[in-house]
């Protein structure tokens, strides 16, 4: 069997005194397919946000593709869109990209999107 892309061993989560996960042994493998369900509040967005380094385990480990969640060789293959983000009133796009793109890639690919939008808004109707 393969090393698993996704590897959660004996996770644990708190918010303060709050436990939101427990006990999580969970692997993923390639070409596997797993859904995550739950009530509202019930921890599937804190062990997605777990396995991506946005969220620290209290305890256990968390692997993504068999790395850290912060590891280079991670960040360069995953991205994070969340359901709900209200960012800083007055923040620009530009600058906002470049706090929350973490990859060298992403960042080019985020300035030239910025880029073509910028010369289309200039195009007279």
């Amino acid at each position: 069997m393969s090393e698993p892309l996704l590897s959660f061993q004996n996770a644990w989560v708190f918010y303060d005194d709050f436990c939101v996960l427990e006990k999580v042994d969970w692997n993923v493998c390639r070409g596997e397919v797993h859904a995550l369900m739950g009530s509202n509040g019930s921890g599937q967005s804190t062990l997605l946000k777990s396995c991506l380094g946005l969220v620290s385990l209290s305890a256990g480990k968390v692997r993504l593709f068999s790395h850290a969640p912060d590891h280079p060789n991670v960040l360069a293959k995953v991205s994070y869109l969340p359901e709900r983000f209200d960012p800083p009133a007055g923040v620009r796009a530009r600058d906002l990209l470049n706090t929350l793109t973490r990859n060298a890639l992403h960042k080019n690919m985020a300035h030239d999107f910025l880029h073509r939008l910028e010369q289309n808004a200039n195009v007279p109707n």
